[in-house]
């Protein structure tokens, strides 16, 4: 008996480390689904991160983060937001900021 074919979308995602020199980048493939507090857990493994500071990502100037990092900033919860539902064309970019001292932007 086969198998019914599971189709899954995958993002191929470049992931540069800002202001290095020479770059630091990795290139990493991500389900479509995924969410934002498992593509966090994601770049901290593919970056050597030890998940140890606090994060968020920006799109449009609207952040996105986990509820124990949000402070008193409006910025929406990553727990059930999609990587897919807010990027759908290729070339769209999304800032992943960690480490809010130092500011490492990926």
């Amino acid at each position: 008996m086969r198998q019914p074919e599971t189709r899954v979308e995958v993002y191929v995602i470049k992931v540069i480390l800002l202001g290095t020199s020479p770059p630091v980048w990795r290139r990493i493939l991500v389900p479509r689904d995924i969410t934002l507090q498992n593509l966090h857990r994601t770049l901290q493994t593919v970056m050597g991160w030890t998940n140890s500071h606090l994060h968020q990502f920006v799109l449009q100037r609207q952040g996105f983060s986990h509820t124990r990092s949000r402070g008193e900033a409006k910025v929406a919860n990553e727990t059930g937001t999609r990587l897919g539902g807010l990027i759908w064309a290729v070339g769209a970019s999304l800032v992943y900021e960690y480490d809010f001292g130092d500011g490492w932007q990926h």
